[in-house]
């Protein structure tokens, strides 16, 4: 890495944003704000989606899941229609207690196992029926809450998105329409529940049902990290919604149902060549085909104004302007302690002597558009944040993608790239990334549809093991306490640098556990759910 010399931090961070300033101005307008408003309702047309190759409707990703819409529709007739007969909801409260206690009682045989060394015969059949009774218990909640599960329950999304994954950057058609049918057959699974006059679904619950499903199918032991993480979560998720009633439920489940019998009548009229309509089918499908190209494109030009902007500017200044692109809008406030920050900023850095991530290649919009006016080999640091497919925020169709040519300039986000500025001069000034941190990609698992783990997609890369927060300093004594009266809830261990660490929780508060002969260490607990690195494995 190239360090770029010590300087006053607060004064750089001071002409960054002075400099900022002007690249607002002169790039960002309310009328051009209103200008991708516009481009993307009309790019959402009546919300369904067409898949495309070589710039023409993909009408065999249509038809060779037409079938999944007509048995969605069937199955969301059923459950409008079952919810309705119905006098009131299950309560399933108690089901939700006893599988909490279930969780915890699974957790004290793993901490058996784990850490006292534990296995006898005794406990091998206790947990048996423990697990046994972890499904039975779920098993009920299926019975109860059926209106909060899937079309298709069990849906195996990990397999979907592994498959995906293999052909959607592959060149040609053929691969092309190959990935168009998966993509088509995930956005027919991945769905939920709305309502007509809100945002947002409720398909983070549902597809994550889905998962704790199949790998509740498969547990017969000790409860894995990630499941009882999901399965807390749904806990948590259907505690709130238990409270809710009836009407809440038929209101969003008949908005969903009539979105998906529009969904089959538009997808018919596309797909299937004797429609009489075909004509103004043809029409409809041209029409959205040139609402995305125009959303596409004023994106693209937008992006090429902000790339020509910074590569004119000195190089620390168009440095801090991708780290801080990057910070505010893949972390946001999720990470008080700053220490994930910290880890992509040296993700970044990292990307910079990779060609993978810092150069843009013929196959990039980019490129295309720069090509010949000016040297993009320059500008690795502007390619990390430009390159396609890298960071969601960029998509053109994700409405954060105004950030990068219209920063906000709240208070509250001036305050956050303020300490995300400071952060990341203190490791280009002083070149402090260590040689044992090459993270060049991560995840967030909790945020993830389905609660995929990108860890069994990403093949040629591995997990890096987490890392500790600061030690904790204050109220280690009351700390010990509890750990000694057995009051807390031990969760995993992992091994950093031949140390063994575990993972509880005390009072309701996750610590990293350390005990050095007879001293005890705690340490914050940075949540890998949130956000887990990955480096690539060498050939």
């Amino acid at each position: 890495m190239d360090a770029i010399g010590k300087g006053d931090h607060e004064k750089i961070v001071q002409n960054y944003f002075q400099e900022l300033i002007k690249f607002k101005k002169k790039v960002c307008s309310y009328k051009e704000l209103h200008q991708y408003e516009k481009l993307y309702q009309e790019y959402q047309g009546r919300g369904h989606y067409i898949p495309l190759v070589d710039e023409q409707v993909d009408t065999d990703a249509i038809l060779s899941n037409l079938y999944l819409v007509q048995a969605k529709k069937r199955w969301l007739n059923d459950l409008y229609f079952k919810l309705k007969k119905m006098k009131r909801l299950p309560d399933f409260s108690r089901d939700l207690k006893n599988l909490q206690r279930k969780i915890n009682e699974n957790l004290v045989f793993k901490y058996q196992h784990e850490v006292k060394n534990e296995y006898t015969p005794q406990m091998v059949k206790a947990l048996k029926k423990n697990v046994t009774e972890l499904k039975n218990i779920f098993r009920k909640l299926e019975k109860k809450a059926f209106y909060l599960f899937n079309f298709g329950y069990p849906v195996n999304h990990f397999a979907h998105r592994f498959e995906y994954e293999k052909y959607k950057e592959l060149e040609g058609p053929e691969n092309k329409k190959k990935a168009n049918k998966i993509f088509v057959k995930r956005k027919i699974y991945e769905d939920g529940a709305f309502h007509p006059q809100q945002t947002g679904t409720d398909k983070f619950l549902r597809t994550a049902l889905d998962t704790v499903k199949l790998e509740l199918f498969h547990l017969d032991g000790f409860i894995h990290e990630d499941l009882r993480y999901d399965l807390e979560w749904i806990i948590e998720q259907l505690d709130e919604l238990n409270k809710k009633g009836k009407q809440y439920f038929l209101v969003r489940i008949k908005a969903w149902k009539e979105k998906i019998e529009d969904s089959l009548k538009f997808y018919n009229q596309i797909a299937i060549q004797t429609n009489p309509n075909k004509n103004v089918t043809r029409k409809y499908a041209s029409a959205q085909y040139k609402a995305t190209q125009d959303i596409k494109n004023f994106v693209l030009d937008k992006f090429i104004e902000v790339y020509k902007y910074w590569a004119d500017k000195d190089e620390l200044m168009r440095k801090l302007f991708v780290l801080d692109t990057i910070l505010l809008n893949e972390v946001g406030a999720v990470d008080p302690e700053g220490l994930e920050r910290e880890e992509i900023i040296k993700v970044v850095m990292n990307r910079k002597s990779h060609s993978e991530y810092s150069l843009l290649d013929p196959k990039q919009d980019l490129y295309e558009f720069l090509y010949g006016d000016i040297n993009t080999k320059k500008y690795p640091w502007l390619n990390i944040l430009f390159r396609k497919g890298e960071f969601s925020f960029t998509y053109f169709f994700i409405p954060a993608v105004t950030n990068v040519f219209c920063p906000p300039m709240t208070k509250w986000s001036k305050n956050l790239r303020e300490d995300n500025l400071l952060r990341s001069l203190k490791y280009l000034t002083q070149n402090l990334v260590p040689e044992d941190q090459k993270a060049l990609r991560y995840f967030s698992r909790a945020s993830m549809v389905g609660r995929v783990n990108m860890a069994k997609v990403w093949v040629n890369y591995r997990a890096i093991v987490e890392k500790l927060g600061r030690e904790v300093e204050e109220g280690t004594d009351r700390l010990d306490k509890h750990l000694k009266k057995g009051q807390f809830r031990y969760f995993y261990s992992f091994n950093r640098g031949g140390k063994v660490y575990r993972v509880l929780e005390i009072d309701e508060q996750k610590y990293v556990y350390l005990r050095e002969g007879t001293t005890s260490h705690y340490y914050v607990y940075r949540d890998p759910q949130l956000f887990r690195f990955f480096e690539e494995i060498s050939n």
